[in-house]
């Protein structure tokens, strides 16, 4: 699995094994990064996330469907930092902002899904990206109902 680095530049080669992801600061968008980047890489090995910052102010993580970050006392040395200041060491993949604090008048699934569908690196525009998400959430939402019938 390769990333992009922001220092180089370029394209790096994350380590064989066990991965280990670090979210620094209560963005949401760091928070649904790390939860992406876990479910890909997840699927050919075992991946931990941990943070050592507060969670986003509002909604549980889990209202985002964001599972499995481990809320540690000091930062670990992880194998790519999210969100976060600058660090010189490592890779470190730095969201663009726009989801500090979220929205909490807004559906936690179409936000995941507007966020998700712009690269992390490019700014949100959430007044075009959540009516289009909020579409596409219901035309699936209608096809299942038609499909369960």
């Amino acid at each position: 699995m390769r990333l992009y680095d922001p220092d180089t530049e370029r394209l790096a080669e994350l380590p064989p094994g066990p991965l280990h992801l670090h979210v620094e600061g209560p963005d949401l968008r760091a928070y649904l990064t790390a939860d992406l980047l876990r479910r890909v890489a997840g699927r050919h090995r075992r991946v931990r996330v941990t943070s050592s910052g507060p969670p986003p102010p509002g909604r549980p993580l889990a209202d985002y469907n964001i599972l499995g970050v481990d809320i540690v006392a000091e930062a670990p040395t992880p194998h790519v930092r999210i969100g976060g200041p600058h660090r010189p060491n490592g890779l470190h993949l730095r969201p663009a902002p726009g989801l500090d604090p979220p929205p909490q008048d807004v559906d936690p699934v179409t936000l995941r899904l507007a966020v998700l569908s712009v690269p992390y690196r490019d700014p949100l525009d959430l007044p075009t990206g959540l009516p289009a998400a909020q579409r596409l959430l219901d035309q699936w939402r209608s096809l299942l109902t038609e499909w369960s019938r």
